[in-house]
């Protein structure tokens, strides 16, 4: 809250000079203290009046103080003077800024006509609360200048002015060139910052960038108002002044059917692509044709076909500037295969006894002179040879000869298996062999399959094929996906009391349990995890089943509260039964402790087996009130369970669930007598425990009187089984210290935990324990990682050459070398671009310390790099590509980069284009403010040669006042997908997930290839979705 003091003593000073200079006429004078206060901030202004008559003090004169009431109160309003002719009253100001004249008028004997005087106060604005007024351009074009206004408020609607402070907003660009700034009188700059005037407003003139793109403002507003990112799109629609042409494919065969594609560039006089520019195409046989280009300054023609070989020159010119223009000569002939490229989709992979679904695709991709894939199919043969099992069996292909169809065929690869889990690896050469124009042509790569850890590496290239001199961004991508990385599978016993204390409390520790239970299936990962199931209780009676309403109504009410007594609803047994043991009446337990489910990755027999535990009892008194009796035997089965069926490999945990009845002895209904888990180093009745025999295993000395065994927490953590308690309090029980301490100790000796929970608190509180068992379980290891990628030597058409003439490493700011590493949960560890440049000079070779990777953890580069020479360019191809692995234990691994084949044509010898008009008709989005939904209509209208390849996106951008806009487009999900030949009325819906505001709709198609045409558009209003109000629009 804002603070103005004005000093009283200066207010009394002025006051009494008044006094002492007064007239010998009547005359009111009023002062006030402060003279400045604050809007809303509940202070008061002392105001001071004095009446005088010839130079002295007025008594008893009637004052009238009065203001306008929208900006304050008075009190008291009517005051009256003191023997020296003074009063006083206090002025409250509303939570209206501005100045407020203050007038008093008073009257007294022999003055009947009142006199009067003023004083002005100054109420200033609040702290700044919110932006009210947010105006700028979304887009103009490259260079020019644009007006950035903003308004800012205090909370009360007051302008935060300058009549008293000065607050001021912080203005600072980025763009794609850094160009643009902001325009003063005193030059210009990237950041600015500009007072708030008398309306609390400012504006701010930016020259947007040279550069086409996004002009990104942060606006820094002053105190707590939110910043505020803005987007102006600076688009290049200015003359062009050039023109490049590419081909799709130079030459194409004379037969009636294929044509040649060209691709026109035009860009303006900052180097912007021209969007939306006309291209007039001639050909010297006399046929013309115009297209305008997209956003990229692209515009594809189409020509042909031709049914007899010949040459034609086509000419391309601006319409918007004659004197842009290019030619380029196409021919129609006849092609045929004459190379060959070898690739696989894993070059390193996981052995078959490491993962049975292990493969590798391999594809063998056949070309023309000119990239493209020839007309007629070839048929290839893949073999194995060179094979190193490494003890393994023999690897094998799903096919040994393949029919290409577009140019390549594909076969799988399946490697071998290994008997032994010793590390072990296999290797092999694999071998395509085809017939290409009459010639024989072979290409092999090795390949090598290992039963240790590895990473999943993928390199791509974008795009594969290209013209020379023109740039491919390659992306080199490790995900930690590897058996090593991977948490072990887990095995878990859930070991839970069901003896009739686990009725007491609503709800009930044993519904707690039976939720808890399947909650925690629901985190485990079922077929991988295994769970099974222990109870302990009383046995049920011979002939008798375990019903709760028989219990309910028999002789142990006395005893037990009411079964599902609701302290706050009352009684409400049978309803409570009917919702929570759905089982009851339907079990029986022919033992204290029972195995309900032996270790299981059927989950859905788990979850059955846990809602037939019913905390059935016969008795009305004695042992059956107490939950410990049978825990001892009852854990000693769940680790059991783990030791005998589990695998030594998996994570191993036994999850005890309780209430706080539990008492470690008592005897057992038939007289026996199980007491502590931790046997003789317990600490609550710890004489009597129950001596576990030789288990008949070899274990022997483990077990017997004194044996280490017979406290279980040794017996668990020398089986590397973990024990968890969970203790549900219900407020009744007999837990004491000792019994605690008993419970903690036996988690903590096994690296488990102790967890103690009041059932009016236990849902969050168990949730979370529950997941903090799945985090202990699912612990992955992590290899520190290293990337070594060699560019020295590349290979073109098959001959390995130095990439010296060939192809070289470009450094652009946010392309390359792009480097990204996300979690497993899509956390961003890094995103940013890093200057190779360096790097690349000193050996060609890019080196990269990634750091530690976990499971499945994402770690990308791209690299952009400019082709020089003609061909099939293999990268990676020599094997000095190499990441390395190194665990927490200093074992070290290596694996190579697979290799990567990109198409490098000359520009009169390249692959495929296509020529389209489009456009998206209409658009109308209408908004329902009983469902809180949007539904949209358009059209599109599509000329092209790929309906096939068209893909249509809807997306709308957000704001909840209409001043501040999220800035991004966010796309809708379930759209249609388009019609077989395009053209067309399309409609969606999306929900606004009950966001109340403003959207903004905007529909984009493309054809999803290389250079392919677009069209968008975005409604000429906005949608306003108001929940229970009348929907209102808005025109942009």
């Amino acid at each position: 809250m804002k603070m103005h003091s004005v000093l009283a003593a200066f207010v009394l000073v002025l006051f009494f000079c008044q006094a002492a200079t007064a007239s010998d006429s009547p005359e009111v004078t009023i002062s006030a203290d402060p003279l400045w206060s604050v809007a809303g901030d509940g202070g008061s202004v002392s105001l001071h009046v004095l009446v005088a008559d010839g130079g002295a003090g007025v008594n008893a004169a009637a004052v009238d103080l009065s203001c306008d009431p929208s900006c304050g109160t008075i009190t008291p309003a009517h005051p009256v003077t003191n023997a020296h002719g003074t009063a006083t009253a206090t002025f409250h100001p509303s939570t209206v800024a501005g100045p407020v004249e203050i007038t008093a008028s008073a009257i007294w004997d022999g003055q009947d006509v009142p006199v009067t005087g003023s004083v002005v106060v100054h109420i200033d604005h609040d702290d700044p609360y919110a932006i009210t007024l947010l105006e700028f351009p979304e887009g103009a074009t490259v260079g020019s200048d644009v007006t950035i206004t903003v308004g800012i408020e205090d909370c009360w609607g007051n302008p935060i002015d300058d009549a008293l402070d000065v607050e001021t907003v912080n203005l600072s660009v980025g763009s794609p060139g850094n160009a643009a700034a902001f325009v003063t009188d005193g030059g210009t700059g990237d950041a600015i910052t500009l007072p708030l005037d008398s309306a609390g407003q400012a504006a701010a003139t930016l020259r947007l960038d040279t550069t086409a793109g996004e002009n990104i403002v942060f606006l820094d507003a002053p105190g707590t108002v939110a910043d505020v990112y803005m987007t102006i799109e600076g688009v290049a629609n200015g003359t062009p002044v050039s023109i490049t042409s590419a081909y799709a494919s130079a030459s194409c065969p004379a037969n009636g059917e294929d044509t040649v594609l060209i691709a026109y560039s035009l860009l303006d006089t900052y180097g912007n692509p021209c969007s939306g520019a006309d291209v007039r195409i001639a050909s010297s046989l006399g046929e013309t044709a115009t297209v305008a280009t997209n956003r990229f300054g692209s515009a594809l023609v189409r020509y042909g076909p031709k049914v007899t070989p010949v040459d034609v020159v086509l000419t391309a010119t601006a319409v918007g500037n004659g004197s842009v223009t290019t030619s380029d000569t196409v021919s129609f002939t006849s092609t045929a295969p004459v190379n060959m490229a070898l690739t696989a989709s894993l070059l390193n992979m996981k052995s078959l006894d490491v993962d049975s679904s292990s493969t590798a695709a391999v594809t063998a991709r056949i070309t023309t002179e000119g990239g493209t894939p020839p007309d007629e199919e070839v048929e290839v043969t893949f073999s194995i040879t060179d094979e190193e099992r490494g003890g393994g069996t023999a690897p094998s292909l799903n096919l040994a000869t393949v029919t290409t169809s577009g140019g390549v065929a594909t076969a799988t690869f399946i490697p071998g298996e290994f008997s032994s889990s010793d590390p072990s690896t296999g290797t092999c050469t694999l071998t395509a062999t085809a017939t290409l124009n009459g010639t024989p042509v072979t290409r092999s790569l090795d390949l090598a399959w290992r039963n240790y850890p590895s990473v999943s590496v993928s390199v791509s290239a974008e795009p594969e094929t290209l013209v020379v001199n023109n740039t491919a961004d390659v992306t080199i991508s490790i995900r930690g996906d590897g058996w090593e990385f991977a948490p072990p599978p887990a095995d878990v016993m859930m070991c839970i009391s069901r003896t009739p204390t686990m009725l007491r409390g609503y709800p009930d520790p044993m519904v707690i349990a039976m939720n808890a239970s399947m909650y925690f299936a629901g985190l485990m990962d079922e077929d991988v995890d295994s769970l099974g199931l222990v109870s302990y209780g009383e046995e049920t009676p011979a002939g008798l089943m375990a019903d709760l309403r028989e219990m309910n109504s028999g002789n142990t009410k006395s005893v037990y509260n009411e079964i599902g007594y609701d302290p706050g609803g009352g009684s409400g047994a049978e309803a409570y039964i009917t919702t929570h043991y759905t089982k009851s009446g339907t079990v029986r337990f022919d033992e204290e402790v029972t195995l309900d489910l032996p270790l299981s990755t059927s989950y859905g027999s788990f979850n059955d087996s846990v809602q037939c535990l019913i905390p059935y009892s016969s008795l009305s008194k004695g042992q059956g009130k107490h939950s410990g009796d049978e825990l001892r035997l009852a854990l000693y089965k769940s680790i059991t369970e783990i030791v005998d069926n589990g695998s030594a490999d998996d994570a191993r945990a036994v999850v005890v669930l309780l209430d706080d009845f539990w008492n470690n002895g008592g005897g057992g209904k038939f007289g026996t007598l199980y007491g502590n888990p931790l046997g003789p180093d317990g600490t609550y009745e710890k004489e009597d425990y129950y001596i576990f025999p030789d288990d008949g295993r070899g274990n022997g000395h483990m077990w017997g009187s004194g044996g280490r065994w017979q406290n279980l927490a040794n017996y668990a953590s020398d089986n590397d089984v973990r024990i968890y308690v969970l203790l549900i309090d219900t407020h009744n029980g007999n837990v004491n210290g000792k019994i605690g301490r008993d419970l903690s100790t036996l988690a903590d000796q096994t690296d488990g935990e102790y967890c103690y929970v009041e059932n009016e608190d236990f849902e969050s509180d168990l949730e979370g324990f529950l997941e903090d068992i799945k985090d202990d379980l699912r612990v992955a290891s992590v290899f520190n990682t290293a990337l070594d990628a060699s560019l020295a030597d590349v290979t073109v058409d098959g001959e390995s050459v130095s990439s010296a003439g060939v192809l070289s490493y470009e450094y652009v700011e946010g392309v390359s070398t792009w480097i990204t590493n996300t979690s497993a949960t899509g956390d961003d560890l890094y995103s940013g671009t890093v200057d190779d440049t360096g790097d690349w000079a000193d050996d060609r070779v890019l080196s990269f310390g990634i750091g530690t990777i976990e499971y499945n953890q994402v770690w990308t580069a791209t690299v952009r790099l400019n082709f020089s020479s003609a061909g099939s360019i293999g990268l990676f191809t020599d094997e000095n590509s190499v990441i390395s692995l190194s665990d927490g234990e200093g074992n070290d691994y290596e694996q190579v980069l697979p290799p990567l084949s990109i198409s490098v044509v000359d520009p009169d010898d390249v692959g495929a284009f296509n020529t389209t008009a489009f456009d998206v008709t209409y658009l109308t989005p209408t908004g329902n403010n009983e469902t809180g939904s949007i539904e949209v209509e358009w059209g599109l209208a599509y000329e092209g040669a790929n309906p096939e390849s068209v893909t249509q996106h809807l997306s709308y951008q957000y704001s909840p006042d209409n001043i501040v806009w999220d800035n991004v487009w966010i796309p809708v999900p379930d759209i249609p997908a388009v019609y077989e030949g395009v053209d067309g009325v399309y409609s969606a819906d999306f929900s606004t997930s009950g966001n109340n505001g403003w959207y903004k709709i905007r529909v984009r198609a493309r054809e999803a290839i290389d250079g392919g045409a677009e069209a968008w558009r975005t409604a000429d209003y906005l949608v306003l979705v108001n929940s229970g109000n009348k929907l209102v629009m808005r025109i942009l």
